[in-house]
């Protein structure tokens, strides 16, 4: 998969380097490019239309034109100019991705310990957020996903998963 996924950045985005999968459940991998400049390119799994793809897009470009104070990694288009990157793959399957501009810092989880005006600071700048997508919609929004903190009661039957009283 990885010939494969330097041959969609080669064709669609004119960009070679070095990738490293990122960590988590999505495949997501950062790009870093010979004169040191860094990327995210996120792999849409197969089932997901290309209007979430779009919606996240439209959020990210919604963000970053706003005077919050956050920096988000805005989208970057394919050659054609397209916010979806996509190309045929073995046996058929396609592979669609979005390449995002690089943010570096430091990830909340690791801060030593929060102060209270890293805190203070957090918690403006998640207003700030809040205010700019307040009016935000966009068609893909209408689903729900197991992250949905409104529907944490589908996941009850896991919680025997972890380990400790105190974490459950």
């Amino acid at each position: 998969m990885q010939l494969e996924i330097c041959r969609l950045l080669r064709e669609q985005y004119d960009l070679e380097g070095e990738l490293t999968r990122l960590p988590g459940e999505n495949l997501n991998y950062l790009l870093c490019g010979s004169e040191g400049e860094r990327h995210v390119l996120k792999i849409a799994p197969a089932e997901r239309g290309n209007d979430i793809i779009d919606m996240e897009h439209a959020a990210i470009a919604r963000v970053a034109d706003a005077d919050t104070g956050v920096r988000v990694p805005r989208t970057v288009k394919t050659t054609s100019g397209s916010v979806v990157a996509e190309m045929e793959i073995a046996e058929g399957r396609r592979l669609r991705a979005q390449l995002l501009e690089y943010v570096s810092g430091t990830p909340w989880c690791e801060l030593p310990a929060p102060t209270a005006a890293l805190s203070h600071d957090l918690g403006v700048k998640l207003a700030r957020l809040d205010t700019v997508l307040a009016e935000f919609n966009h068609p893909a929004m209408q689903r729900t996903h197991r992250w949905d903190l409104a529907r944490l009661d589908a996941h009850r039957a896991k919680l025997p998963l972890i380990e400790g009283s105190q974490r459950r």
